[in-house]
């Protein structure tokens, strides 16, 4: 944001007219705008670095969209700078794109999902294929990734740092099409309880990723991996 005019004062006395380029903070309200405008043209939506409160979730909803549909791209300035902050409920919803010829194909990077709250959740994913999730954080959370009746996709330098859950993997039919082609490329999950929680899987691939301390509380009555 430019602010014009704007008067100092020089050690010398005088005085001059400047223009100020002035970083604005991005909020939640000003994402989803962007996401709404961008979702049927494509393109890049970028958050600034900062920290962003995120009360209502930012949903990105690919129902019923046309075959072969531009998609748009979610990139932050690092998975250390620009951190969302959930205040109980997922921050980002992501819906749709699976089916009927579509392939999803939107790219999700470098951001952190943390939490202002005693609970907090990072991203849901659904009925999607072909989503990519590249250097994202989720740290601290209840749960870090929930993915339902999501295939093709892949998940490089994710990483899920003293939450409970890291990924959940949820098929609400066990009679339905199961997880399929889910590559996790050098990933980490450091948690409380569970690094991944999932059931029925077909075709995955863990490249070069890390478990550490999960399994160590609260883990009675759980199914889940590593």
């Amino acid at each position: 944001m430019i602010i014009k005019g704007v008067k100092v004062t020089l050690p010398d006395g005088s005085t001059h007219l400047v223009d100020l380029d002035m970083p604005v903070l991005d909020t939640r309200d000003k994402i989803q705008a962007q996401i709404n405008e961008k979702l049927s043209i494509g393109g890049v939506v970028r958050m600034a670095a900062g920290r962003i409160p995120v009360s209502n979730p930012i949903l990105i909803d690919y129902t019923g969209g046309a075959f072969n549909s531009p998609r748009l791209n979610l990139s932050g300035e690092g998975n250390t700078s620009t951190v969302l902050l959930s205040s109980g409920d997922y921050v980002l919803k992501v819906i749709g794109g699976k089916g009927d010829g579509q392939v999803n194909k939107s790219v999700y990077q470098d951001f952190q999902i943390s939490r202002d709250a005693e609970h907090g959740r990072g991203m849901s994913i659904v009925e999607t294929a072909g989503i990519k999730l590249n250097n994202v954080t989720f740290y601290g959370l209840d749960i870090g990734l929930y993915l339902e009746s999501t295939q093709i996709s892949t998940f490089e330098n994710l990483h899920c740092m003293f939450g409970e859950i890291g990924v959940v993997l949820e098929q609400p039919d066990v009679f339905v099409t199961p997880f399929d082609s889910l590559s996790f490329n050098q990933c980490g999950f450091m948690g409380r309880r569970w690094g991944m929680q999932g059931g029925q899987i077909a075709n995955m691939c863990l490249f070069q990723c890390r478990v550490e301390g999960c399994g160590a509380i609260g883990t009675s009555g759980l199914s889940g991996y590593g």
